[in-house]
């Protein structure tokens, strides 16, 4: 059965629909206006900690004995490479140089160093570096979630668009390295303090 051709009050009523709903969502987007350079410097700071992170990752996998670390870490490692350059493409998309280092990066360089630097071996060494990586991957995670935060507080839809689905690309990553690494953590610590 054929449906009768809409008259010119229905499609008037549905074109209004229509309004309605993008004036809604006119409204519920962002407001704010954002300061290019310093949305810039903060995805430095990310992209260089998420290089530092794939270092950590890859570092830590060559130097446990624990197989099973070994591929989550070389697989975290790879994923982690990933979100760094998730960060530089959005910095490009933005008008900026990947290559710049915002002060806030240089500093994160700075934390990393250290991290790299474990002297103990056996277990004690794999605790320390699951503390590390928990410690590091919670950065993460919060960097990300205020990237998401931002993209939804902007009032450019480019930008928004472009901030959202960085964002979107890399958290279902980072909760997971959390979780792992946190649940390993655990583990870990009790096998250290009962030496089982």
């Amino acid at each position: 059965m054929k449906s009768s051709p809409a008259t010119t009050a229905e499609a008037v009523m549905e074109a209004a629909e229509r309004l309605n709903i993008v004036s809604f969502l006119e409204e519920i987007r962002g407001t704010a206006e954002f300061d290019r350079q310093r949305v810039i410097d903060l995805l430095s700071a990310i992209a260089t900690l998420e290089r530092g992170g794939a270092q950590m990752y890859q570092q830590y996998s060559q130097q446990t004995n624990e197989q099973e670390y070994k591929a989550r870490w070389q697989e975290f490692a790879r994923e982690t490479a990933v979100h760094a350059q998730v960060a530089d493409r959005v910095i490009s998309a933005l008008g900026g140089d990947p290559g710049y280092r915002s002060p806030a990066a240089m500093e994160l360089e700075k934390a990393v160093s250290p991290m790299l630097k474990i002297e103990a071996r056996g277990d004690v060494a794999d605790l320390t570096r699951l503390g590390y990586l928990v410690m590091v991957e919670n950065v993460f995670r919060h960097q990300w979630r205020g990237v998401n935060g931002l993209a939804r507080r902007i009032k450019d839809p480019g930008v928004a668009k472009i901030l959202w689905d960085a964002s979107r690309i890399v958290e279902r990553d980072e909760e997971e390295h959390v979780r792992w690494n946190t649940v390993a953590y655990d583990s870990q610590f009790g096998k250290v303090a009962t030496g089982m």
